[in-house]
């Protein structure tokens, strides 16, 4: 009619793009309800993004109230994850800022900006703080012949920083 009736618009949607609903036969208003299904939105959004290889860097929480209004919370990441618990409880801070009114039809998450996730798990600086002094040099030095030499001066310092601090302990 000419500008008198809205018209639907369907934007054109990259493949990439994940997005998970749940609409429900009542509506919802209360925070925890809110939670737990936020949390099981989350679940299934991390499961279609890893079938994907996709970590999420940005994502929408649409809620939809029953009066027609939409309101829209967005969690972002400096890194791609897709660790349920992470995004889970990222979400969960934001939860308060929700004004359910009368209640919730209909809740989303979307992730707006993915990226690829490797699958494999990179080496923690936990781990190479947690070995011995002697193993990282052992690898250090080990193409140069000095091994030993260095080993053994290394050792002595290790003693040396021992007996000072040990000594500094006892004096306190």
């Amino acid at each position: 009619m000419l500008g008198r009736l809205a018209e639907s618009i369907d934007p054109i949607r990259s493949p990439e793009f994940v997005e998970v609903h749940r609409s429900f036969a009542e509506p919802i208003g209360a925070p925890e309800t809110i939670a737990k299904y936020v949390a099981q939105l989350v679940r299934r959004l991390c499961h279609a993004l890893q079938a994907k290889g996709l970590g999420v860097r940005r994502t929408d929480l649409i809620v939809h109230r029953v009066d027609n209004t939409v309101l829209a919370l967005r969690a972002g990441t400096a890194k791609p994850v897709r660790d349920i618990r992470r995004l889970t409880k990222l979400l969960h801070d934001r939860i308060e800022r929700i004004d359910a009114g009368f209640g919730l039809e209909k809740l989303s998450l979307a992730a707006i900006m993915v990226e690829p996730l490797d699958e494999r798990q990179r080496r923690s600086t936990i781990s190479l703080a947690s070995r011995t002094p002697r193993r990282v040099m052992q690898r250090r030095w080990a193409s140069t012949g000095e091994v030993e030499d260095q080993l053994k001066e290394l050792d002595r310092n290790i003693r040396a920083w021992i007996e000072k601090y040990a000594d500094a302990a006892r004096a306190k």
